[in-house]
């Protein structure tokens, strides 16, 4: 399975080597990344802290994850509105030179 599986399996505090949990976990994260690129997102980089942390809020709310599975679809939702606004990540090519100037100001 793909290392995200594994990192939101972690989050999730499952431990478990499931074959049918991996596969639903992968299939969640592949839906998340489609409903993303809906939104506008255009950058999603499975190495990337802000689309981990939005793919294991999608994960988990579809999981229903502690009983607070809309918590997590709030999360999930204001991640995904940020992160369709950001042209870090809603820009076909990301020009990294102009965020590190903005870093420096």
């Amino acid at each position: 399975m793909t290392d995200i599986v594994n990192v939101i399996k972690g989050a999730m505090r499952m431990s478990v080597a499931s074959e049918i949990i991996d596969n639903d976990i992968y299939n969640c994260v592949q839906a998340c990344k489609t409903d993303l690129a809906l939104a506008g997102v255009k950058k999603i980089d499975e190495n990337d802290p802000l689309i981990i942390m939005t793919l294991t809020a999608y994960v988990k709310a579809e999981f229903n994850y502690n009983n607070i599975g809309e918590r997590y679809k709030l999360s999930y939702d204001t991640l995904k509105t940020r992160l369709a606004l950001a042209g870090k990540y809603n820009n076909e090519v990301a020009d990294d030179s102009r965020d590190n100037i903005n870093m420096q100001n």
